[in-house]
């Protein structure tokens, strides 16, 4: 957990820094060694838990850890687990950055750093010890390319010590070391620069002036981001599905004002949990083994109170967490909180790690590769053991450092939804534009009505000056059919008999424009931020369009990448309000990751689902439809197709897409199936 090389320079970094030095001897050993850290008596990280303590009864103006974690989640866990006990937030502006723009970035910035300790196979104790990462790196590019070294040290292949940074205000001098070998190891020696006397000393004006420009040459991690997306931009067996979950009827509480609400609210939220988990009981499974959750509140206002109870209720599964996605839906009076959620049996954290067949994606840490979670919940969570489906969390479009609501609005913010969500499915081996089989994007209905308005308004504008033929052909153009076939079919519309001028009004055509454009700008967003290689034989002839892309000319598209779009189904369901006040939401359900996907496609796309294979079915429908004459619809139509009966969720909500009254989400697995298809067609 610890690194001791350069610890004899510590008193003398604190002089650079000028900032005031806490220590406490380290007295535990790494006693619990799971992934996910729970407090343990006697473990090392309680050693770093007491100093915190101490550094916050000095320094009660401290808020916050700083870590340089980029991809040991080992060590990000230990430090958000002390964090979270003592109510500080836990930065890791490095995490998931690539290392060799990171190198780049630190030695850019001038930063001189030199190595201390080596442990790897191409660094020799004698000629590479006491060199500058700068000078070396090169060397260490070279290395990276021959035998996957990791470029900034990240698997242990050396560490260093730095002898100067903007964030320095005294240079650090090294007046005496020695070199003391750990290992004569052939192939890969071991050892280390010991620091026998050092000293500081004060920087002259134009060092000062340096560091002040590095330092505003940083800039804000939000910013780099920001950057960064519009290169992007450029570019069951075990399942349960439990639906529909409310508060029993006779423990409605009642609540006479605002404050009143919320707590009512909370206390339906505790009595559906408690009811949740009856309904797991009966099938020998629990809480813990809960993977993905949909939350639907009456009233968003009543966030904070119903995420309150929602903690307490997974705090025995707090280190892994489902997936969750929380939106407004117009629930039926009484009702503030209604629920459905998938469980795999068997997948709950065992006491001393996680269970096999499942792998949790929790980053508690501030940092510029996506967003922490607003709540008490993961990224997202992956069955292994069933396909490597993975269950995301819904993203919003929040700047991941600041955890502020992007700019720009709903265009500005969907951006960041796909970014987020593409970042998090990257992480465990997925890809946005290959691996997704269902989406879902949730807008707030004042969004919807403002790029309604402002269609209609391009629309007008574009008849006075071209004509209305023109016009209708404009949007015939940017508005395409998206529903494609997959083994999650989404967006099947039911269609709402139209009376009155076939041709609509002018708002009316500039929302079935601006629904359409939205759908489309999804769907190009989930392709280029997916990481697709144009090299690759399964897209090229879609892909190879979509090089060179231009934000600007985003209205162009040819029949090939159409036609790619049309892969991912994708629902998009206007509500009353998102989280943070957000206009958007994204929600890619399921998908699967990337390494079974590309051995399973043509397999895959092959199997023939029967109705039998329903897991799940979301029905999102007008608030002014009879949700109970819908659920009897929907049965009824069920019963003449299959003896089974799929969790059935009905979700009412403020709007869908012109000329629909109801959108149907429709799961089926079969991977068993898969699999077997999977050996059929690997077999010679």
């Amino acid at each position: 957990m610890y690194q001791s090389a350069g610890h004899d320079a510590i008193e003398s970094l604190a002089h650079c820094l000028d900032k005031p030095l806490i220590r406490r001897p380290i007295l535990g050993s790494s006693s619990n060694q799971a992934l996910h850290y729970q407090p343990t008596e006697g473990d090392e990280v309680e050693d770093l838990y007491l100093l915190l303590q101490d550094v916050k009864a000095a320094h009660p103006e401290v808020e916050a850890v700083a870590s340089g974690a980029i991809f040991s989640t080992y060590q990000r866990t230990r430090v958000e687990s002390v964090c979270s006990r003592i109510g500080l937030a836990s930065l890791a502006p490095l995490w998931q950055r690539d290392q060799a723009e990171l190198l780049q970035d630190m030695i850019t910035s001038n930063m001189d750093a030199i190595l201390i300790k080596v442990a790897s196979l191409g660094l020799d104790p004698h000629k590479h010890l006491g060199k500058s990462v700068a000078r070396l790196q090169p060397h260490f590019l070279t290395l990276a390319a021959r035998h996957g070294f990791h470029v900034c040290g990240e698997g242990g292949e050396y560490e260093t010590l730095t002898l100067d940074c903007p964030a320095f205000v005294r240079r650090l001098v090294l007046d005496e070391t020695e070199v003391v070998m750990h290992s004569d190891d052939m192939f890969a020696p071991v050892a280390l620069l010991r620091v026998v006397r050092c000293s500081t000393a004060d920087k002259m004006a134009e060092e000062r002036e340096r560091d002040a420009q590095a330092m505003a040459s940083i800039g804000h991690p939000d910013l780099r981001a920001a950057a960064e997306l519009e290169q992007l931009l450029a570019d069951s067996s075990g399942h349960i599905h439990v639906s529909s979950i409310t508060c029993p009827p006779d423990s409605l509480p009642s609540a006479t004002s605002a404050g009143d609400a919320a707590a009512a609210a909370a206390a339906q939220a505790i009595a559906a949990l408690r009811a949740l988990a009856a309904a797991l009981a009966a099938h020998d499974a629990s809480l813990a083994d809960v993977v993905f959750v949909h939350l639907y509140l009456a009233d968003m206002a009543h966030f904070a109170a119903v995420n309150a109870a929602y903690a307490a209720a997974f705090e025995p599964a707090a280190a892994a967490p489902p997936s969750r996605a929380c939106v407004q839906a117009r629930l039926p009076p009484p009702y503030a909180v209604m629920l459905d959620c998938v469980a795999q049996r068997g997948s709950a954290p065992r006491p001393r790690g996680p269970a096999q067949d499942r792998a949790t994606l929790l980053v508690r840490s501030l940092s510029p590769w996506a967003p922490v979670c607003i709540g008490p919940y993961s990224q997202a969570n992956c069955l292994v053991g069933s396909g490597a489906l993975v269950l995301l969390s819904g993203q919003i479009g929040l700047l991941p450092c600041s955890m502020a609501v992007a700019p720009g609005g709903l265009d500005g913010e969907l951006g960041w939804c796909v970014r987020h969500a593409a970042r998090v499915l990257r992480a465990l081996g997925a890809s946005a534009s290959r691996s997704v089989l269902c989406a879902t994007l949730y807008v707030t209905a004042s969004a919807a009505a403002a790029g309604a308005t402002a269609a209609a308004t391009a629309r007008a504008q574009a008849a006075v000056a071209g004509g209305v033929a023109g016009c209708e052909l404009a949007e015939a153009a940017a508005a395409p059919a998206c529903n494609g076939s997959s083994s999650s079919s989404s967006g099947a519309a039911a269609a709402a008999a139209s009376g009155g001028n076939s041709s609509g009004s002018a708002l009316d055509g500039g929302a079935a424009q601006w629904w359409g454009q939205t759908r489309t700008r999804t769907l190009r967003l989930l392709r280029r931020n997916g990481g697709v290689s144009d090299t690759d034989a399964c897209d090229r002839d879609s892909d190879s369009a979509e090089e060179g892309w231009d934000s600007q000319a985003e209205e162009e598209e040819t029949p090939a990448a159409a036609q790619a779009a049309r892969r991912v189904p994708l629902t998009i369901v206007a509500l009353d309000a998102l989280p943070r006040g957000c206009a958007c939401e994204l929600e890619l359900a399921e998908a699967l990751a990337l390494a079974l996907l590309q051995a399973a496609r043509g397999a895959f796309d092959a199997a023939l689902l029967e109705w039998r294979h329903v897991a799940s079915l979301r029905v999102y429908h007008l608030s002014t439809i009879d949700g109970v004459l819908l659920r009897e619809c929907v049965l009824l139509a069920l019963g003449g197709l299959t003896r089974e009966r799929p969790a059935i969720t009905l979700i009412p909500v403020a709007g869908l897409e012109p000329g629909a009254v109801a959108v149907l989400h429709m799961t089926a697995l079969d991977l068993p199936k898969l699999r077997t298809e999977l050996w059929v067609q690997r077999a010679p």
